[in-house]
């Protein structure tokens, strides 16, 4: 068949009609500008930063040239247009236009001219067979918006004859008529599964018609293509995308394609004089929180955490410095290089950036250890943002955001999965267990649906199927003879929605973080998992609270890298690099490993079967994370838990594991004890509480320690966390429960209360102070903790996203000017109400015991 479409390229070659000589086209650029060409110019020759970035685009410059000329033959008289229509009709092959527009620019030379050229119109040739570059919306828009890229600059190049320029530009409104209609909406299509589907399938199609109606005014519709850009380029951004920022789709790998789409518009918007969105500030604002979000899900060995349809890659730096430039983000712009440092040794642009990267732009490196969002649910820690720092994600809300919201029960989840609650934790910028990222051709659900995109995939608590089969028995397909196609060994989670996640506690003290939350996972599922992570050696302890009014068969997933390692004792999971200990506190768990070549797994379990490959086009060569064994513990009970302590280490495990009373660990080491059991109430323990977690030096004086969901902990007679009710007006309506977090050497504490009765539901005979009468009694509940010392100061401030500093001057002098108000009739309302307030305590010098009243909900203490 080759051999056929050369064969008929030579009959056109013999035929062939010399071109018209070039003429430049009277339009300004859309995507850069003259200073950024200029500077280009000179980096590429005197930057070393540049230099890997610089070989690649001549490197592949050179192979494309080759490419092209194998299919196309190079000969003394130009192609005419129509021929090089007339072998796109053949060929259909997509041609890369990024590296030979940035060539002629860097460096220009007549055979890059000749074939940029070619390129060009033959792909108009495609179009114009087909009536489009692709089918769906993304996909098109993509493909014209690269073509646009190019076209920006080989219109400036003399390339093209005036009749060349006309079929170009006829082509390029028939494009965007093309992407017109993925933008229609109607009552009934609205929310339509293609519509709906996915975001970006709508996004990106409005943005590149925003794109053309203002680069050519002159086409009829170009004033109502841009008015509708204009309007929904914001709006959908802020509809479509979770208020804190996090991209709608929980995809991570689709942000990237959006999020170009909007820069290429953005740009193109201010470059050719309309407006500016830089300067209106609701845009910018939730731009940089979409940017932001990104930025903040890279791991310390460079790459994205794989979130939905995605791979562990570094797809989105690019989109990133792009915007730490309109930005003036100096922070993103460090990211990005430490994001191409560690992933390629060194800056690796596109050829487009190379036009557009600006070696004097300052980096920054961030000063934030933390971010948690609560609107999209990902919880994010790290001890530090170089590359044998550690991390830990956990990802906790809703499966999207967006228009998808109003359907019931959706077709399916778009890109993103189901692992509500999964974790991904690095160890010295080694990944011990993360998402590995999706396999096979999407939509596939043998090789992609069965495994990449279920809940065993995302370290998190699934169910088992119903009829009690091994997933190692071998017995597969006879098990959909007998139960159907669709049969598994697992279920997947069901899609989860604002009002079925809620964010239990989130708690920061430096040396160790506490983050929980609770989610509707499966129909009468409820999951509260909650995380003790160490920041200097990413040790981690999860907890997992399954409850259920039925019997269930509860499976907890676990996806550490490598191979097994050792069963004895405790299981040891790892590899020649790093290994992971996997200790299980309280009752043991039946415990099935699974690992590349084990016998008798369904087809399904691509990651173990022998004819798994890896990929390096995504993961880059010998990637580690690709390779892991999956690891099942498995309750049956109505209501249960799994509790779980992680230890990374590299050769040799630092801790020393013995019990700790009757229901507990002790992990021991040379710098001390931590002390860990589930509820219990014996000699020298009480843990009244479902879980706590003590962190002793080696002179055993507590450090940091942890109760959730419980009334008090002490340990060896010393008390360290107790709850009373102080409003007992409200002793039948409120459980005094506390989930607390408390580091003595930050001298820092959360306390999360449970929430006022009133936000869960109506009240008729709430108390009230004066009978009859509002207000009601305030809810306060007296907390004691051992801090050791007396603080001379504490300030306690609420926030569910942040955790305060001592000092805030900025919003304490915003308090000086309302002190006007003290002793008026509404002040001591206004005063409840602000976020951040001096606490007052007592001190108890004999025990080392503080006690303060606190409010339902988050309260985060610091002293000094």
């Amino acid at each position: 068949m080759y051999n056929l479409k050369i064969s008929f390229i030579t009959l056109l070659i013999f035929f062939s009609v010399p071109v018209l000589s070039g003429k430049v086209a009277q339009r300004p650029y859309m995507f850069i500008n003259e200073q950024q060409i200029n500077r280009a110019k000179q980096q590429v020759v005197h930057n070393e930063d540049l230099k890997r970035s610089v070989e690649s685009l001549q490197q592949t410059l050179e192979k494309n040239l080759r490419s092209w000329r194998k299919m196309i033959p190079e000969r003394a008289t130009p192609y005419s247009m129509n021929e090089l229509f007339e072998i796109a009709k053949i060929t259909k092959t997509r041609p890369d236009l990024m590296t030979e527009s940035a060539a002629m620019i860097l460096y220009p030379s007549q055979e890059v001219a000749t074939v940029l050229r070619e390129k060009m119109l033959y792909e108009i040739g495609i179009h114009k067979d087909e009536g489009s570059w692709r089918e769906l919306g993304i996909h098109q828009g993509e493909r014209l918006g690269r073509f646009l890229q190019a076209y920006d600059i080989a219109c400036h190049l003399s390339i093209f004859s005036e009749e060349e320029h006309e079929a170009i530009i006829s082509e390029l409104h028939q494009a965007a008529r093309f992407l017109e209609a993925w933008t229609l909406e109607s009552p009934i299509n609205y929310i339509f599964q293609g519509q709906t589907y996915c975001f970006n399938i709508k996004y990106y199609p409005i943005c590149m018609l925003g794109v053309i109606g203002m680069y050519f005014p002159e086409f009829e519709e170009s004033a109502l293509w841009v008015e509708k850009a204009q309007d929904q380029v914001t709006r959908l951004l802020l509809t479509e995308n979770f208020a804190d920022g996090a991209y709608g789709e929980n995809s991570i790998h689709y942000w990237a394609p959006t999020t170009d789409g909007i820069l290429l518009y953005i740009t193109a918007s201010h470059n050719l004089g309309y407006k500016d969105y830089m300067k209106d500030y609701t845009f910018r604002n939730f731009f940089q929180k979409f940017m932001r979000w990104r930025a903040n899900l890279t791991t310390t060995d460079g790459r994205k955490v794989a979130i939905g349809d995605a791979h562990r890659c570094e797809v989105g730096s690019k989109e990133l410095l792009d915007a730490a430039y309109l930005l003036e983000d100096h922070t993103l712009a460090w990211i990005v290089k430490s994001i191409h440092e560690r992933v390629h040794g060194g800056y690796l642009l596109s050829p487009q950036q190379l036009l557009t990267f600006n070696a004097s732009f300052r980096l920054e490196k961030p000063q934030y250890n933390y971010a948690n969002y609560i609107w999209s649910g990902y919880g994010i820690y790290r001890s530090g943002w170089n590359a044998d720092d550690n991390f830990i994600m956990m990802k906790y809300g809703p499966t999207w955001a967006g228009r998808r919201e109003i359907e019931k029960k959706p077709v399916i989840a778009g890109h993103s999965h189901q692992d509500c609650m999964g974790i991904e934790m690095l160890y010295h910028g080694i990944p011990m267990f993360v998402d590995g990222g999706y396999r096979g051709v999407y939509a596939n659900y043998e090789t992609y649906g069965g495994f990449w995109k279920a809940t065993i995939a995302h370290n998190t608590v699934g169910l088992g199927n119903d009829y009690g089969y091994s997933r190692t028995d071998g017995l597969f397909k006879e098990h959909i003879n007998k139960h159907g196609k669709e049969f598994r060994y697992e279920k997947e989670q069901i899609n989860t929605y604002r009002n079925s996640t809620r964010l239990m506690s989130f708690s920061d003290v430096e040396d160790v973080v506490l983050l929980s939350a609770k989610a509707t996972t499966y129909e009468n599922v409820e999951h509260e998992r909650s995380i003790v992570w160490f920041r200097e050696n990413s040790l981690t302890i999860v907890h997992d609270n399954l409850t259920s009014p039925y019997m269930q068969n509860y499976e907890w997933y676990l996806n550490p890298v490598g191979h097994l390692i050792s069963s004895d004792k405790n299981y040891i999971i790892g590899d020649e690099k790093a290994r992971l200990a996997i200790v299980e506190v309280g009752k043991q768990s039946p415990t099935t490993i699974i690992g590349r070549g084990t016998k008798g797994i369904p087809d399904y379990y691509y990651p173990f079967r022998n004819d798994f490959k890896d990929e390096p086009r995504w993961d880059g060569p010998n990637a580690r994370w690709a390779n892991y064994t999956l690891m099942v513990k498995s309750q049956k009970a109505d209501s249960t838990a799994f509790f779980n302590v992680l230890i990374p280490f590299h050769k040799t495990n630092p801790y020393t594991i013995g019990n700790w009373g009757k229901k507990g660990k002790k992990l021991s080491s040379s710098y001390g004890h931590i002390l860990i059991s589930e509820e219990t109430n014996e000699k020298g323990i009480l843990v009244n509480g479902r879980f706590a977690v003590v962190c002793n030096n080696s002179a055993m004086q507590p450090q940091e320690y942890t109760l959730s969901n419980g009334y008090e902990l002490s340990v060896s007679g010393r008390s360290l966390i107790k709850t009373e009710l102080y409003s007992l007006p409200w002793k039948e309506l409120y459980k005094h429960k506390v989930t607390g977090l408390v580091g003595l050497k930050s001298q820092r504490a959360t306390f999360v209360l449970e929430p006022d009765p009133w936000n869960e539901y109506v009240l008729i005979h709430d108390p009230k102070i004066e009978e009859g009468k509002e207000p009601p009694v305030p809810i306060r509940v007296k907390v004691s903790f051992y801090t050791g010392k007396r603080p001379v100061k504490m300030v306690r401030e609420r926030s569910n996203e942040s955790i305060p500093s001592l000092h805030n001057p900025e919003f304490d002098n915003k308090i000086e000017k309302a002190r006007f108000y003290t002793g008026l009739k509404n002040y001591a309302k206004i005063e409840s109400r602000m976020a951040r307030v001096d606490q007052d305590f007592e001190y108890d010098d004999s025990t080392g015991i503080v006690s303060t009243l606190l409010p339902p909900g988050f309260n985060h203490l610091v002293w000094e």
